[in-house]
């Protein structure tokens, strides 16, 4: 089983947060911290990813390089070049880096919402896109916000992605193409992270994490 974690911002945010999204970003010291763990683990034990596509991305990248460390970076089409987010040039680094870069929609919306036309849009013709800029088929997705039910869900599964991650908790298999997330919050700290690492839960929390997905993909 696989550890996967779920990073958004790192440092100072630049641009207005969505309500609650403060407690997302955390601090360099708090992310070093991680790295250096991870950094000393066998390289299919955990994986990092991130969303949003925030502009810390490129440091975060290239401190993870510097310890050997891989990551998935999940960008907003619609948001590429905005204040404080990544441009398509820093998206080329990123590759250039060895990191993947992978699609979280375009607009940051709640795809339960979404009309088909939008959802294609959203997902479709936004890694198409993307793609374009990658010089590569996107083959990861980030569902936003973790939402999706049962129309979300089987969209998901006739598209091409090889791998779509979620927002529940919990750990996967390396096979496994729907991929489960810890996301690393505010007041983590290191001895935290290495406790989601190792997948410990209580067995009520076991069992919501077998139970949560399946009733979305009822809804």
């Amino acid at each position: 089983m696989q550890s996967t974690l779920m990073f958004h911002g790192i440092g100072i945010p630049g641009h207005p947060m969505e309500p609650g999204e403060e407690n997302y970003w955390i601090n360099w010291d708090q992310f070093d911290a991680i790295v250096d763990y991870c950094a000393k683990l066998p390289p299919d034990e955990v994986n990092f990813t991130f969303d949003d596509g925030n502009q810390s991305d490129l440091e975060a990248a290239r401190r993870m390089r510097a310890q050997g460390v891989d990551g998935s970076f999940f960008v907003l089409v619609g948001r590429l070049g905005a204040p404080g987010y990544l441009t398509e040039a820093e998206v080329g680094e990123l590759l250039d880096l060895g990191m993947e870069v992978g699609l979280h929609g375009r607009n940051h919306i709640d795809w339960r919402k979404a009309d088909d036309a939008t959802l294609n849009s959203e997902i479709d013709r936004a890694a198409e896109e993307l793609g374009e800029l990658c010089g590569r088929p996107v083959e990861a997705v980030a569902i936003p916000y973790g939402h999706y039910d049962r129309r979300v869900w089987t969209y998901l599964e006739r598209s091409p992605f090889r791998r779509i991650h979620t927002s529940d908790r919990g750990r996967s298999r390396p096979v496994d193409r729907f991929v489960r997330r810890e996301p690393v919050m505010r007041w983590h700290d290191i001895a935290d992270v290495v406790e989601l690492i190792a997948g410990k839960a209580s067995p009520a929390k076991r069992l919501r994490q077998a139970v949560m997905p399946r009733l979305k993909r009822l809804a």
